[in-house]
């Protein structure tokens, strides 16, 4: 698979997210994080769930990375 594609709520916005795995060579793949949103005063509440989700990908990224190290070694 290519793509990990869900949707979530966040207030009155749907949310749909799509992770894109892109091989780079036989041992790296780059994730692209595509976010979309729609919804009642998405133009409002979505910077604020811009302000929290990139905060929360700033802490989740390297434990992933951490995560990921640790299983391949």
């Amino acid at each position: 698979p290519h793509h990990w594609k869900w949707v979530g709520q966040f207030l009155w916005i749907t949310v749909h997210y799509d992770h894109i795995f892109e091989p780079i060579n036989d041992q790296r793949t780059r994730l692209i994080w595509v976010v979309d949103a729609k919804g009642f005063a998405v133009s409002i509440f979505g910077r604020l769930f811009k302000m929290i989700y990139n905060r929360n990908l700033d802490r989740a990224i390297p434990n992933l990375v951490a995560e990921l190290n640790a299983t391949v070694a």
